[in-house]
C-alpha cells in the first residue's frame, strides 16, 4: 500500500463519519437503588428507593419508601452531586442536592445501593419504569 492509497482510505474513512458519536447521541441508562431494606414477616420489604433515568448528566425520577408514596425529581448532575427540584404529588417544586457516588452502570445516590430492575419489582411490587416515565412526563 502506497502513501497514496493510505491517505485516500482516511479521507474515504474521515468523510463516513466514523469518528466519535456526538453528544445528542448519548445513550440514557436507566438505574435502580435502595437504602435500609427490610424484608417483613408477610413478605413485603420496607425501605427507601430511587428509580431514575440518566442521559449524559441530566436525571430524571421517582424517590420515595416502598408500598408508599414517591416524589418526581429532576435534575443535573455537577461535581459528583446531584442538584435539582423535586415534585410531590401536587407539583409542588422544592430544591434538593444530594451526593452522587460512581461511573458507569455502577452510579447512585450516596447511601443507596445499586440493585437491578427484577429487584427492584421484588421490594417494592411494581414496576420501576412506570415511575420512571411518570416522572419523564410529568416534570
Amino acid at each position: 500500500m502506497g502513501t497514496k492509497t493510505v491517505m485516500i482510505l482516511a479521507l474515504a474513512i474521515g468523510s463516513v463519519g466514523l469518528g466519535a458519536p456526538t453528544a445528542a447521541a448519548t445513550p440514557s441508562r436507566d438505574l435502580y437503588m435502595v437504602k435500609d431494606v427490610q424484608a417483613t414477616g408477610d413478605g413485603t420489604y420496607v425501605g427507601d428507593f430511587a428509580a431514575v433515568r440518566k442521559k449524559g448528566k441530566s436525571v430524571v425520577g421517582a424517590v420515595g419508601s416502598f408500598y408508599s408514596e414517591y416524589t418526581c425529581i429532576r435534575g443535573r448532575i455537577s461535581g459528583h452531586r446531584l442538584r435539582g427540584t423535586s415534585y410531590n404529588e401536587f407539583g409542588d417544586p422544592t430544591p434538593f442536592s444530594v451526593r452522587w457516588k460512581g461511573s458507569g452502570a455502577k452510579q447512585r445516590i450516596k447511601g443507596f445501593t445499586r440493585v437491578t430492575k427484577a429487584d427492584m419489582r421484588l421490594y417494592g411490587g411494581s414496576n420501576p419504569t412506570r415511575m420512571i416515565k411518570y416522572c419523564v412526563r410529568n416534570t
